[in-house]
């Protein structure tokens, strides 16, 4: 239903993820993405709320 590949090469323009000083990889750009689409659905999500659901 929905074509996952192309929004991730459209978030791929944009996001340039690097990993933080302890060395641990940065989340893609396309699972933020959908953590934003759920948190938006759910009732505006806080960053918490997100990570404790």
């Amino acid at each position: 239903m929905i074509d996952w590949n192309a929004i991730d090469r459209a978030i791929a323009i944009h996001y340039a993820p690097v990993s933080d000083g302890t060395g641990r990889p940065a989340y893609s750009g396309l699972l933020l993405f959908k953590m934003l689409l759920v948190g938006i659905w759910h009732g505006d999500l806080s960053d918490e709320s997100m990570e404790d659901g």
